[in-house]
């Protein structure tokens, strides 16, 4: 293998890179779309759409861990 074969192969793995995040907006963008014309209402994103903060969360499961009950009757 010689060095501009290595350096192809390496510029080429950000264009992939570049690809994907691409790729996955733009089905981002698509979901939306056939949202709105269903008329739901567009979802949020994953990460932001949770009910707990780390803190929270490891204190629910030291609690679990000790087999206390979970705070909240829903768990």
């Amino acid at each position: 293998m010689e060095v501009w074969e290595a350096l192809v192969t390496f510029g080429l793995f950000f264009v992939f890179i570049g690809l994907a995040f691409g790729a996955d907006k733009w089905a981002d963008i698509q979901r939306k779309k056939e949202d709105e014309e269903a008329g739901k209402e567009p979802e949020k994103s994953t990460l932001m759409n949770v009910d707990f903060n780390a803190i929270e969360l490891y204190r629910e499961l030291v609690r679990e861990k000790q087999g206390e009950k979970a705070t909240n009757e829903a768990e």
